[in-house]
């Protein structure tokens, strides 16, 4: 696998596949695919085979990588998810979910589920709970071995206070970090403004876990969340059906989708894979 991320195994179409710089593989349907391009992404992917951290890969497209499939979405076989699976089929452990976002309104994916009153505006990256009692479920599954001991809660901190479980009961204080507002006994309070704020559970046992919000009013903003694992390679899929290269670029955007995806993921990622140019 490093020789041919390497580029150093012959392509399938012919051709060595070594110092392809300037030229495009076919194999690899990439540009300019070398060495030296992949050396952080190869090193990333050695540090999750070697068991004793997390990897992460950011992925930043559009509608081609958010599951949209013109009719519908298909969340198992989206690409970064499949690129996560066949990662695994050759040894790569899964370090957890990745970011699962809250961003489209007809079909959303199968690991959130809603009862109550919800409104999920087109592509704009987050779920309102409208009233009291509303809930929104985060669960994980055994396919694809997506297991952790962490999940996270993204959301925004002018959202109305509600109370989190997780596999049904309240998280020990000691186990909950927010960046922003305050956790007690299952009670969250955000702090207020436009800004995104990531709550944190730790200390869970290795496995499968699933992560209840209920509301305490309406007004509740819900962005995503993740579960991850102690060490492996966990995906964050931040794509939003019909961006443009300049929406990752507008800085001056402080209510939307943009923000919501640009500064939900907040670690430092190993690699970044652009998918954009089909909209611009």
């Amino acid at each position: 696998l490093n020789a041919w991320l390497a580029g150093q195994l012959d392509s399938p179409q012919g051709g060595s596949g070594q110092g392809r710089s300037n030229a495009y593989d076919f194999a690899r349907n990439s540009y300019n695919w070398k060495g030296s391009n992949t050396r952080k992404m190869r090193a990333s992917l050695g540090k999750a085979m070697a068991g004793t951290t997390r990897a992460e890969w950011h992925v930043v497209g559009d509608s081609t990588s958010s599951a949209y499939i013109g009719t519908g979405y298909d969340y198992l076989n989206m690409w970064p998810r499949v690129m996560r699976s066949q990662l695994a089929i050759v040894g790569i452990p899964v370090g957890g979910t990745g970011f699962v976002p809250l961003s489209n309104p007809t079909q959303q994916d199968p690991r959130w589920t809603f009862t109550g009153s919800w409104t999920v505006a087109a592509n704009n990256g987050f779920a309102t709970g409208n009233s009291a009692g509303s809930t929104a479920t985060f669960a994980t599954t055994t396919q694809g071995s997506e297991t952790g001991t962490e999940m996270s809660l993204w959301y925004f901190g002018s959202a109305t206070g509600f109370n989190i479980t997780v596999d049904g009961t309240a998280p020990a204080g000691a186990n909950v970090a927010v960046t922003q507002g305050s956790y007690s006994a299952g009670a969250v309070t955000p702090g207020g403004g436009t800004v995104v704020v990531k709550l944190t559970v730790t200390g869970l046992t290795s496995a499968t876990h699933s992560l209840v919000v209920t509301c305490s009013g309406g007004g509740t903003y819900m962005i995503g969340a993740s579960l991850s694992a102690a060490s492996g390679l966990a995906v964050n899929n931040i794509s939003i059906l019909g961006a443009r290269a300049d929406y990752w670029a507008d800085t001056s955007d402080t209510t939307g989708y943009q923000l919501t995806r640009k500064n939900s993921v907040t670690t430092t990622p190993d690699a970044i894979f652009l998918a954009l140019g089909i909209n611009d």
